[in-house]
């Protein structure tokens, strides 16, 4: 037995458990899909499927059909500076820079920020 096809997907608009079924069901209907693994919290699918008998085309269909926005797990991660994560990149970085600031305290003998007493 060949070693099945293992796609992921990120699906934007899954937002309960009944889209989550949804999705499943419908997938699990396409010819050749052995397994299909739905998180609503994650937003994310995961199919294993035959590989001469389901491609990620099929998949798409499906996804189109059902009316979700979805991108390939393999497309290129610019989606990680979309607005959604914008408050946690500003929170890294106000976090790095906090840091950067305990640190130095400890590194100088001498205070980085002269107040007049």
């Amino acid at each position: 037995m060949d070693e099945p096809r293992r796609m992921t997907f990120t699906v934007d608009g899954m937002d309960c458990i009944e889209c989550a079924k949804k999705i499943e069901n419908a997938i699990l209907a396409i010819d050749g899909v052995r397994q299909v693994r739905v998180s609503y919290t994650l937003g994310r699918l995961h199919v294993e499927a035959d590989r001469d008998k389901t491609s990620e085309e099929n998949i798409h269909e499906v996804l189109k059909r059902l009316g979700y926005d979805f991108k390939s797990e393999g497309a290129p991660l610019e989606d990680f500076f979309s607005i959604k994560n914008k408050r946690l990149i500003v929170t890294i970085a106000t976090g790095i820079l906090l840091s950067i600031g305990i640190i130095s305290e400890f590194l100088f003998d001498e205070p980085l920020l002269f107040l007049p007493t």
